[in-house]
């Protein structure tokens, strides 16, 4: 148990950005289609440079604020629960894709 822990904690940032990554792609689109009826009203110029920011500065700022805020709470957690909660969350975000077709 020990040993599976040490290696989550040692990888954890870069489990956590894969959750992340696939939560995104998971509902990027519709998350990109509301961002798009949101900005219909806009100019096509105004609306490519819109949306341009929110998909380069948007998803990467959330990206990296969702990565640091769950890594600062998972570094908190007993090597039991660090174990237990990685775990579950690759289940849910698998449980996830399911729902959505994505696999």
């Amino acid at each position: 148990m020990q040993m599976l822990s040490r290696l989550i904690m040692s990888h954890l940032t870069m489990l956590v950005w894969s959750i992340v990554a696939t939560l995104m792609v998971i509902y990027g689109t519709s998350i990109n289609q509301r961002i798009r009826r949101a900005l219909k009203p806009m100019p096509f110029l105004g609306r490519v440079v819109c949306f341009v920011m929110i998909c380069a500065v948007g998803y990467g700022w959330l990206s990296w604020f969702i990565v640091k805020c769950c890594v600062g709470l998972l570094i908190q957690l007993s090597p039991t629960l660090l174990i237990i909660s990685m775990l579950s969350a690759f289940c849910l975000v698998g449980c996830l894709a399911e729902r959505r077709r994505m696999i």
